[in-house]
C-alpha cells in the first residue's frame, strides 16, 4: 500500500540544485548555478537566500578532472566583485565518478567581502574536454523552499 501523504520536509527546508558543467575550456570558469536565469551565483541569506551552501562536484567526462575549485563571495548575480572565500585543490579527482565537496557560510563570505550577496562557484577543470556535474545543497534560509522539484526543471 502507498503513503497516504507526500512528504516534503526536506524539500521545504533545503535549496537543493544539480546542473551539468562543460565549460569548454581548461580554465577556471564560473559554474551557472541558475541556469534558468543564465545566472552564475546564487542569493545569500540577507538576499533571500540559504545561510550555508555545500558544493558537490562529481567527474562525469574526461581523464584530467579538476585542478581547482574555488567558492567567491560577489555583490551581484552575474559575478560581479568575485572574492575568493576558500579554495580547494583535489589531489585524487582526476577520473570520472571522483567526487569533492567544499562547504561556506554566509559569517565566512562576508568575512572577506561584506557586501557580499551572492555566492559563486569556479571549477578549474584539467582538459577542455573535462566535465563534472554540480550539486548544491543550501540550508538554514531565511525562506522556506518549497517543492523544488517540481517548480525547477532544467
Amino acid at each position: 500500500m502507498a503513503a497516504s501523504y507526500t512528504a516534503e520536509s526536506l524539500s521545504a527546508r533545503l535549496f537543493c540544485r544539480m546542473v551539468e558543467f562543460d565549460p569548454d575550456t581548461g580554465d577556471a570558469t564560473f559554474v551557472t548555478l541558475n541556469p534558468s536565469a543564465s545566472e552564475d551565483c546564487l542569493a545569500i541569506a540577507d538576499n533571500g537566500g540559504p545561510r550555508r551552501y555545500l558544493f558537490g562536484i562529481m567527474d562525469t567526462v574526461g581523464t584530467g578532472g579538476q585542478t581547482t575549485a574555488i567558492v567567491y563571495a560577489c555583490t551581484a548575480a552575474d559575478g560581479t566583485g568575485a572574492t575568493a572565500v576558500t579554495t580547494i585543490t583535489p589531489t585524487t579527482a582526476n577520473a570520472v565518478g571522483d567526487t569533492v565537496w567544499v562547504e561556506v557560510d554566509t559569517d565566512q563570505i562576508h568575512e572577506v567581502l561584506a557586501t557580499a550577496t551572492h555566492v559563486g562557484l569556479k571549477i578549474d577543470l584539467v582538459t577542455a574536454t573535462d566535465e563534472c556535474a554540480v550539486v548544491v545543497i543550501g540550508s538554514e534560509g531565511l525562506n522556506q523552499y518549497v517543492n523544488l522539484t517540481d517548480d525547477y526543471i532544467s
